[in-house]
């Protein structure tokens, strides 16, 4: 009995725990290679599936959506929620609102100032043109 050229998308299937449409969308997509109409040859269909699981996976080996990638995510955002409120119960950090106001009150009254000066000068540019001063 001699070793099988082909197999079906059914064998291939079974045998890398896959559905039959999913080797077929594997295959259209270019990653299990097909010899002839629904016929696969063993080890490039084997070989296509392993590199697309290497594609899939993380420079660690794992899937890098996981479990533990998620809840490290979570504890880093706790920690960082955490060392912010610690700062501002320190008093290193103030509330937006109170740091806004007194600025927007400096910047309204120098803009006011800026707003002024061409008719603060006008009159003083007046005589010192009408007199022939230098300035």
């Amino acid at each position: 009995m001699g070793v099988r050229r082909s197999y079906s998308v059914d064998d291939i299937a079974r045998l890398l725990k896959l559905t039959p449409r999913r080797v077929q969308q594997l295959t259209a997509e270019g990653m299990i290679p097909k010899e002839e109409r629904g016929r696969y040859r063993l080890e490039p269909a084997v070989h296509g599936y392993i590199d697309f699981l290497r594609g899939k996976l993380g420079s660690e080996g794992r899937a890098a959506d996981s479990f533990s990638t998620q809840r490290a995510r979570l504890y880093q955002a706790r920690a960082d929620i955490a060392e912010v409120e610690r700062a501002r119960l320190a008093g290193d950090l103030l509330p937006a609102d109170e740091i806004e106001a007194p600025w927007v009150d400096m910047i309204a009254i120098v803009k006011t100032g800026l707003l002024a000066i061409p008719a603060k000068m006008a009159p003083r540019l007046a005589v010192i043109l009408r007199c022939n001063i230098p300035f």
